[in-house]
């Protein structure tokens, strides 16, 4: 089969080879030295690329180098704040001067967020400077790729002119690369119905308008050198203004591949094209292995390329090629008509074949219905790229030509309605599909292994398929050349076998991919997520359900969407069964404010226990929370020492606040379905502060078969792991004071039962909250403490610090840690630091 694609198999060899050294070696790419991350520094530089973004002009500086002489290893983002009209004075290629605030682009501190680091290392960048301003700037620049960002600056303005609301954000993004007037809602609900794809600069697309251009050159009598140059200029030009993404690059790739075959009169087939685009494209940079764009982008076209001729061939087999070139051959509308929607279907199968399990890595959810949806909104991108062209050449014309095209203003309104009513047809799809039920599936990270197996299947598969084409084309020739009754015996017989055959390697393809959705789970762990200044412990496992004690920050201004929501569809945590809010202060409360304020959130609430410390009614985030709670439809419940909830395997007691009725368990919303809950009605709590009325919570997992003696527990032995508890005292952020007063809750003898596995020292380990009696009470394994790095109140403070220290406690900060992980073996606690979220 491959046998006449020597440089496809070239090709393929080196990006394996190359993807097996560096799974061994790492990640390259530049880094930020550390010695700059926070300081005011001028340097020099080329202007590369030029765009706006939320009030920002940010430049793309290449060659960048200090005023010292110190040359930079990579390129920097210079953020310029308000100042959109400075881009007239500077010009792609300009030589600056320019200073600002250096900074080290962010690392993923928890599973499942975006790491901006390696995100930008990919690409070529070592900082991002804020605060940036221009100090001088030279004469000459680069003319051509300067008048290519002004055609792109013209164009932006000419669909803000003819197009309105959300369609300029989707035609800018789909023909320009430039997702500025994208609305975040939009795109949301457009990656929750599968078709995200259309918001991205389309390299099938680009490459098929290069090809209908040479055609058409070549039909008004251009010679086909001619008219391939012409081509080929045009879309450089083209790839250059759109910033060169990953799609584009290879599109131009396959494309100059495709004109050169052309001119040379020879054949080049989409595989090998599309080989040879990785290879150079790899040779160039080859941490582009790590990109998501480079994988999704050509896993997409390994899909049409390389499953889809195959994966077809199997369906073929199973219900009988004869039969359905009969179908094909039939004069019915209805039926060819159908035939065609189940090619398309066997194709957009293929492609959701070679992606969905890249789609798990980078994304960790799967939009069920996207293979279905996509069968529509295809098709019609390919009209709306034709649409947005004539309209931004069109429009181009009205508005820079004078009033001498005026005529043509009718026939760009025309175009202009044509693409509204396709995109407001796309927007009806979306919210319809996302309204089905289990429209998206949360499959979280799979593991390593489960990637290589199932791609090693699905290659399989594939060299198994066009073996038996290969078999089936042999035993037909030689029945023709035998034609008899007993060669007819023989087709059936053949067409039997590779019926059964082919039913077989589908099934073996449809196991591999249900076991990409097997996730071992440990029974019990614990997760203190990194969250700046603030805190949130996720308990979860297979034996407990989900809990989070506390989501909120100081420093994080989108906690939930890019950190909490990240980790829980990692993890394949869909729904939490209890939030617990230790009290009302932000920097514990915000990220559920922005869950409950998301129009279509994927993780699901069960219900929420707050303190009942009536000083948390001070707090305008108890209203917000309650009002928003209710408008979710989720229960809120208030809770106060002697409140209990209870699990299979897990219980919570609440130790504080203490309440002047000592009831434990309030309703502070109306009333849900709580089967697991006693719904007293709690009397007014007794008031302290904000920090001093947080919920102290005891929480104990059992397995049910046994526990360890306090011997073991304080020793850190484990005889037996199945025999093994757990115990974690989370205590928000209560003061020394109201420490002094648990000493007796916490001890062995009180209803803390003591001995505890874990303490969340409180107050994110200020000195104020380290009352040595009580942390000796409690004697904890080790501590974890949630606080921001380089915070301005310096936590966790050098006392608390000491006192663990003092008292044989480890410290772990999620400061220094990142998130921290807890879970058991047989030899005791295992802590894992998840520095880089790795």
């Amino acid at each position: 089969m491959y046998l006449r694609r020597p440089l496809c198999i070239f090709s393929l060899s080196f990006v394996l080879i190359l993807s097996g050294i560096m799974a061994v070696t790492g990640r390259a790419g530049p880094s930020g030295e550390k010695g700059y991350d926070g300081q005011e520094l001028e340097f020099c530089g080329t202007i590369k690329q030029m765009e706006h973004k939320d009030r920002n002009t940010i430049l793309h500086i290449k060659n960048t180098y200090l005023s010292d002489g110190t040359f930079l290893n990579g390129s920097v983002l210079m953020y310029i704040p308000d100042q959109e009209k400075i881009t007239e004075e500077l010009h792609i290629g300009m030589k600056i001067r320019a200073g600002g605030e250096f900074n080290k682009f962010r690392t993923a501190h928890n599973r499942g967020q975006f790491d901006l680091f390696h995100h930008y290392a990919i690409k070529g960048y070592c900082y991002a400077v804020y605060k940036g301003r221009v100090i001088s700037g030279t004469v000459s620049y680069d003319r051509i790729a300067d008048s290519l960002y002004r055609i792109k600056e013209r164009t932006e303005a000419v669909y803000e002119h003819y197009l309105a609301g959300t369609d300029q954000g989707v035609l800018e993004t789909l023909t320009l690369a430039d997702k500025e007037n994208l609305d975040k809602d939009l795109k949301d609900r457009y990656s929750d119905a599968g078709i995200a794809h259309i918001l991205a600069l389309s390299g099938l697309h680009i490459a098929t308008v290069g090809f209908l251009l040479v055609n058409l050159l070549k039909k008004i009598r251009l010679p086909l050198w001619l008219a391939a140059a012409m081509s080929t200029i045009l879309m450089l030009a083209y790839c250059v203004m759109t910033g060169m993404p990953v799609s584009a690059v290879r599109a131009l790739i396959m494309f100059f591949l495709g004109i050169g075959a052309m001119l040379l009169k020879r054949s080049v087939d989409l595989r090998t094209s599309a080989a040879i685009a990785a290879l150079i494209m790899l040779v160039i940079n080859p941490d582009r292995l790590y990109d998501a764009s480079f994988i999704m982008s050509f896993a997409s076209v390994l899909g049409i390329g390389l499953v889809y001729p195959y994966i077809r061939s199997l369906i073929l087999n199973v219900f009988g090629s004869s039969r359905v070139r009969i179908l094909k051959r039939s004069e019915n509308i209805l039926i060819r008509f159908g035939m065609g929607i189940l090619t398309s279907l066997v194709l957009s199968l293929s492609i959701q074949l070679a992606i969905i399990p890249f789609t798990m890595w980078f994304y960790y959810r799967i939009p069920v219905y996207g293979v279905l949806i996509n069968l529509i909104v295809v098709p019609l991108a390919g009209v709306l790229l034709i649409l947005a062209i004539a309209v931004a050449v069109l429009g181009s014309l009205v508005m820079y030509a004078g009033g001498a095209l005026c005529f043509l203003e009718m026939p760009v309104r025309l175009v202009s309605l044509l693409i509204h009513l396709i995109l407001s047809f796309y927007d009806l799809l979306t919210q319809g599909v996302n309204r089905l039920p289990g429209a998206v599936l949360v499959t979280g990270r799979p593991a390593v292994w489960q990637l290589l197996l199932y791609y090693l299947i699905l290659a399989g598969i594939v060299i198994y398929s066009a073996y038996l084409g290969h078999k089936e084309k042999l035993h037909r020739g030689r029945i023709r050349r035998r034609m008899s009754l007993r060669s007819s015996g023989e087709a059936r017989k053949m067409r039997d076998q590779l019926r059964e055959q082919s039913r077989f390697a589908l099934l073996i393809l449809g196991v591999s991919f249900i076991l990409l959705f097997f996730r071992p789970q440990p029974s019990f762990e614990i997760s203190a997520l990194y969250v700046g200044q603030g805190q949130c412990i996720v308990i979860h496992g297979r034996d407990v359900p989900t809990v989070m004690y506390d989501c909120g920050s100081t420093d994080e201004k989108k906690l939930y969407e890019y950190t909490v929501e990240p980790f829980l569809e990692c993890m394949r945590l869909s729904y939490i069964d209890t939030v617990f809010i230790s009290h009302m202060d932000t920097d514990h409360v915000s990220g559920i404010l922005q869950f409950l304020s998301e129009d279509d959130p994927h993780i699901r609430i069960g219900r929420i226990v707050i303190s009942a410390d009536k000083s948390q009614e001070q707090s305008e985030n108890y209203e917000s929370l309650l009002a928003l709670a209710h408008e979710r439809g989720i229960p809120v419940y208030a809770m106060s020492a002697g409140g209990c909830m209870k699990w299979r395997s897990l219980k919570a007691d609440c130790l504080w606040p203490v309440t002047a009725s000592g009831k434990g368990m309030g309703k502070a919303a109306y009333d849900p379905n709580a089967d697991n809950i006693d719904k007293i009605i709690a009397e007014p709590g007794v008031s302290h502060d904000l920090n001093d009325g947080s919920l102290v919570l005891s929480l104990i997992y059992e397995s049910g078969k046994g526990s360890r003696s306090s011997n073991d527990r304080k020793s850190g032995r484990s005889s037996d792991l199945k025999k093994c508890d757990f115990r974690i005292l989370l205590t928000g952020d209560i003061s020394s004071g109201s420490e002094e007063k648990l000493i007796d809750a916490v001890r062995p003898e009180g209803v803390g039962k003591g001995g505890y596995d874990c303490l969340q020292v409180a107050h994110h380990g200020s000195a104020g909250s380290a009352n040595e009696a009580f942390i000796k009470a409690v004697s904890p394994r080790l501590g974890i403490i949630s606080a921001g790095t380089d915070n301005r109140y310096g936590h966790p403070h050098k006392e608390t610090l000491e006192l663990l220290d003092i008292n044989r406690i480890p410290a772990f900060v999620t400061a220094e840690c990142g998130e921290i992980d807890i879970k058991q073996n047989r030899d005791g606690l295992l802590v894992i630091k998840n520095r880089t979220g790795r």
